[in-house]
């Protein structure tokens, strides 16, 4: 067989053509969760001085965060951090002035530095007096290895606008699947005072989901009656979050007892259930009823704010929380009578009877004709 040029060369190109088919299909693999449009809110003077791990009230202005809003397409995190001052694109009698997010990229504490993992900051160089932006990788013990860097940065926010623009490229962070961050902002006058620092919330992305239902989705019950239910909560496969439940009735008629403990540590696997005891009240009015059930998760787990100073973590654990809400329908009826209770227990029981009674209904004629039969042998 004699290979022409024209057919290695329609080989090549088929070739070609396969590899950039199969490039595409990784890259279009290769992508972080897509979300719309998220905000949280931050309190308004809340800063941390990082060496004694207190709050203060006196920090630069410009780094008193409002709020944040972000959204990611899969390859790029897009964040807006809201200020309640202005910003000051020439910040000159600062030492360091810094807007940024720590990324914990994997959801585990063991690795990076206290589960912290990369840091994107834009920086303010008051010796050159300018801005720039870095990414930093950081090791277990805190050390940090530059990703990339961007001096001379503009574009991120205006003279005495109230805003200041995040760009997280993912492919930098090998696209993690589930991961979670925190902002923040930061000044100090002089190299010798303490850097005074506003967090927020550690939010995880794709966004936390949480759905509570009950098995069945109504019941009834007569007066003075209970019975128990399960409660069933689903929350987001990887994520570990503790959900609280509760319950809210507008009446006095019914009352709702958790038989174990209204706190569940949800496992990754994301389902949980526990549960319920429904009681209708002795003097109970008969009718419907509707039986609130709140689920209110938070993540990380919920920390006491004066445990702050005692912990040696760079972002305070302040949580994430997402509520869920269901409704179980109760009916109550009249008190059960004795003659209903001997019903219902003859319903219960009767099946089993009547089967019994056609099991003898159909033997019955053998039974006689065999009593005949033997009757006659003995004569």
């Amino acid at each position: 067989m004699i290979i022409t040029i024209d057919i290695l060369i329609s080989s090549f190109v088929i070739i070609a053509f396969y590899l950039l088919i199969l490039s595409n299909q990784i890259l279009v693999l290769a992508q972080s969760p897509i979300f719309r449009f998220q905000e949280i809110n931050d309190p308004n003077l809340d800063w941390i001085d990082l060496d004694n791990k207190k709050f203060v009230k006196q920090g630069e202005r410009s780094t008193d965060i409002l709020s944040v809003d972000y959204n990611s397409n899969g390859k790029m995190l897009n964040s807006t951090i809201w200020l309640y001052y202005p910003f000051k694109s020439k910040p000159t009698d600062y030492q360091v002035l810094n807007y940024g997010m720590y990324i914990d990229a994997d959801f585990n504490k063991k690795t990076g530095y206290d589960g912290i993992d990369y840091q994107l900051e834009i920086g303010w160089n008051n010796t050159r007096q300018t801005w720039t932006k870095t990414l930093d990788k950081w090791s277990l013990n805190g050390n940090e290895k530059t990703i990339e860097t961007e001096n001379n940065y503009t574009g991120f926010s205006d003279e005495n606008k109230h805003y200041v623009d995040l760009l997280l490229d993912l492919n930098l962070l090998e696209y993690p699947a589930i991961y979670k961050i925190a902002y923040y902002a930061e000044a100090k006058k002089e190299k010798t005072d303490s850097l005074l620092t506003d967090f927020t919330k550690w939010i995880a992305i794709p966004p936390l989901q949480l759905t509570i239902s009950t098995l069945p989705k109504f019941i009834e019950l007569h007066k003075g009656e209970e019975k128990t239910i399960e409660i069933q909560i689903n929350s987001s496969q990887g994520y570990e979050p503790k959900v609280d439940l509760s319950t809210i009735s507008k009446t006095d008629n019914i009352k709702a007892i958790f038989n174990q403990n209204h706190t569940l540590d949800m496992p990754t696997y994301g389902f949980a259930s526990t549960p319920l005891t429904i009681k209708a009240l002795e003097d109970s009015k008969i009718g419907p009823y509707t039986l609130i059930l709140f689920a209110n998760s938070t993540f990380p787990p919920e920390q006491l704010t004066e445990d702050i100073t005692k912990n040696a973590s760079l972002v305070p654990p302040i949580s994430e929380n997402t509520l869920a809400r269901s409704n179980l329908l109760v009916t109550i009826l009249e008190p059960s009578r004795w003659d209903e209770e001997i019903k219902d227990f003859w319903n219960n029981i009767g099946g089993f009877v009547y089967f019994f009674y056609g099991i003898l209904e159909g033997l019955a004629p053998w039974i006689y004709n065999l009593v005949i039969k033997r009757k006659k042998g003995e004569k």
